[in-house]
């Protein structure tokens, strides 16, 4: 999410949104079509699981690569911001919005998070980790909120910087990547087996949930949009805390993403 305003300085106002709405409902409409999937094979928790049963257990095992390939390759896309956050954090932020890394190079911030990252990468159950769940929507909103904060003492005129269309002169390769940043802000149907299995009635309350999360999940994307390319315009940052100038709030921020 905080790296959408830097995608929609890429693509405009309006492809940004219609991206976001659009890759919303295939999302919603994904997931209605795997609980379907989930009513005819109640055991199967994973891609895998439905593999197994429909073709055989070589598809299954081949199925299983794959979806663990995509985890790895997307590793580093979790890991960086997550390095940027405990940089703002402890080094918070100087007045042109980098941050300073006075204490640890980008290198020290990662190998501090992957070491925070072994024991709870231990945990196989997403049950287990279920009560993690509504603290860290908070601690998004919040982040959202003060971002908003931060660059709302900016002042200037909203929109000057930005731009309906793609930019002029825009590279091909930074358009794609940007474009399909809003895929991967609704990226996670390979969970979402396991999700309705933890839950009673899946084909009862896993539709609830979609049409209750990705609404509200588009919303703040959409704000965040808003308010980042709509101030900063161009110049905002791949990622939004680096461009806040707010000590306090860069450190804050980067408690709660940490």
């Amino acid at each position: 999410v905080l790296g959408l305003p830097h995608a929609a300085a890429n693509v405009g106002w309006a492809l940004a949104y219609v991206l976001l709405i659009v890759f919303s409902v295939f999302t919603v409409f994904a997931g209605l079509l795997l609980v379907r999937v989930k009513g005819l094979y109640p055991e199967a928790t994973c891609y895998a699981d439905v593999m197994r049963a429909q073709v055989g257990p070589k598809s299954a095992m081949a199925t299983q690569c794959l979806i663990v390939f995509s985890w790895i390759v997307l590793m580093p896309v979790y890991l960086i911001p997550a390095s940027d956050s405990l940089s703002h954090l402890i080094d918070g932020a100087s007045d042109g919005g980098e941050a300073d890394s006075k204490t640890l190079c980008f290198w020290g911030f990662s190998l501090i998070c992957v070491g925070l990252l072994i024991a709870p990468a231990q945990v196989r159950s997403l049950e287990k980790f279920a009560f993690l769940a509504t603290p860290s929507f908070v601690a998004m909103i919040l982040v959202i909120l003060l971002v908003i904060v931060d660059f709302a003492k900016r002042g200037g005129t909203f929109g000057d910087l930005s731009s309906t269309g793609p930019p002029p002169g825009v590279e091909f390769l930074k358009f794609y990547g940007s474009a399909s940043a809003y895929i991967f802000a609704y990226q996670g149907h390979s969970r979402f087996l396991e999700i309705a299995d933890d839950m009673a009635d899946p084909s009862r309350d896993f539709p609830k949930a979609l049409l209750i999360a990705y609404p509200l999940m588009t919303f703040f994307y959409g704000l965040t949009i808003l308010v980042g390319y709509g101030i900063l315009g161009s110049s905002i940052d791949p990622f939004v805390l680096s461009s806040m100038e707010t000590d306090g709030l860069a450190r804050a921020c980067g408690a709660l993403l940490a």
